[in-house]
């Protein structure tokens, strides 16, 4: 009885294998189970590999995410920085199908992306050390091409501009700053952005909170904040939820019973976030060449790369930490 056990456990697990693809792991079946289930997902394995929609590189890795009127943004930079300009990947926002390409006027690390929510106004592109920002209205402008923009601001930074986004509700723009280990240098900063329709608009600061180590992406809406942070291939990825408050300029995470800070454990690598009405997006940059079958500099493997960005439903992110 033991060996049919066996045989019928062996026969399961090399199902799954052949279902997945050479991608599966063991330790991705292990893996599987603990992460959420997205309500939707959206593939963007070969886009990122299509140099005709990627300035011609078939390197293209992920990194931003967010929605710009009729439209959904996700920006990504080439795996060999030097080699090719990074691009904005346009979607329409109602299907999710691609749409067009903005390929952006350099070849910096493009970790967030904004959209400040004037129809005459500036989609924002984090660039290292400043922020740049181009007219909403080209977005149109690249259906069905690549459509080479240019920044009509570049605001210079004292820090990394690591990731971004912009919060409707309250009209703020933030910028966030990665780091690994030194929590003194993981925050983010909040500022307004005026002459929204001029071709200098700009930031004033109004203030800077403490974020996670190792954060990816930030998205607010009204009283709601989320905050991926993520490194490594093997390692799970984690999205903090909160409740934010504005007067006070304080977040409240959720707590278990011991007081420790609770979170949604996501795959690895886990990027930019962007919370909709219903729906909060992320994209991993996992799906990358770069990632998604590589060894790093120890020989692992991703141990769960994911080939889409995912949509999952706020409400129940919400009430899944606080059962």
């Amino acid at each position: 009885m033991k060996n049919i056990c066996k045989k019928l456990f062996l026969i399961f697990v090399m199902a799954l294998g052949i279902i997945g693809g050479s991608s599966i792991s063991d330790e991705i079946i292990a893996n599987a189970a603990t992460y959420p289930s997205p309500s939707y997902t959206y593939n963007i394995f070969d886009l990122v590999r299509d140099a005709s929609k990627s300035d011609n590189c078939t390197k293209m890795v992920p990194q931003g995410i967010t929605f710009a009127g009729e439209y959904l943004l996700i920006s990504a930079c080439c795996e060999e920085e030097t080699k090719h300009n990074s691009v904005i990947y346009v979607f329409n926002e109602s299907t999710k199908s691609y749409y067009g390409t903005i390929k952006l006027p350099s070849t910096a690390h493009v970790g967030g992306v904004a959209y400040d929510c004037d129809r005459d106004g500036n989609i924002w592109v984090a660039n290292g050390a400043s922020v740049g920002c181009f007219k909403y209205s080209k977005l149109a402008d690249c259906k069905g091409k690549v459509l080479s923009v240019a920044y009509n601001r570049v605001a210079e930074l004292s820090y990394q501009a690591s990731t971004m986004c912009y919060d409707a509700v309250n009209d703020c723009l933030w910028i966030a700053q990665f780091d690994e280990t030194d929590s003194s240098n993981s925050f983010a900063r909040c500022y307004k952005v005026t002459d929204k329709t001029t071709s200098t608009p700009k930031l004033p600061y109004q203030f800077q909170i403490s974020v996670p180590l190792k954060t990816q992406g930030i998205s607010v809406r009204g009283d709601k904040m989320m905050i991926s942070s993520s490194y490594g291939r093997t390692k799970d990825s984690a999205l903090y939820l909160y409740t934010w408050n504005q007067s006070s300029k304080q977040k409240t995470p959720i707590k278990d019973k011991n007081n420790n800070i609770k979170s949604i454990t996501l795959p690895p690598l886990s990027e930019g976030v962007v919370m909709g009405s219903t729906y909060a997006y992320v994209v991993y940059e996992s799906v990358s060449a770069q990632y998604y079958a590589t060894k790093d500099k120890n020989g692992n493997k991703c141990s769960y790369p994911v080939e889409y960005f995912a949509a999952y439903d706020i409400a129940n992110l919400y009430k899944q930490l606080e059962s």
